[in-house]
């Protein structure tokens, strides 16, 4: 699991949308079209990227902050139960 700053996965969101507007640049600058076309698209394109990245980032964070346990005991009923972290690995 890793764990990074707010800042940290900033500057990783950055360098994952300067890479796609790179590539996307690359790719539109070959095919027929106008420059200013280029441009937006690839500017688009980063800023998908780069709020895509973050959206990815907050979920990852949401689904590793709450683990549940499922209890495959039918006298437990069948209710979901949140349990601490330390104890999912546990055998009771």
């Amino acid at each position: 699991m890793l764990i990074f700053t707010s800042r940290e996965a900033r500057v990783r969101n950055l360098g994952v949308a300067v890479v796609n507007s790179g590539v996307t640049l690359v790719i539109l600058l070959i095919a027929p079209m106008g420059l200013a076309g280029v441009v937006m698209n690839t500017l688009l394109v980063g800023l998908a990227s780069f709020y895509t990245a973050a959206t990815a980032d907050r979920l990852v964070q949401f689904l590793q902050a709450a683990p549940v346990a499922l209890s495959l005991d039918p006298a437990a009923g069948t209710a979901i139960q949140r349990r601490p972290a330390d104890e999912l690995d546990s055998h009771q």
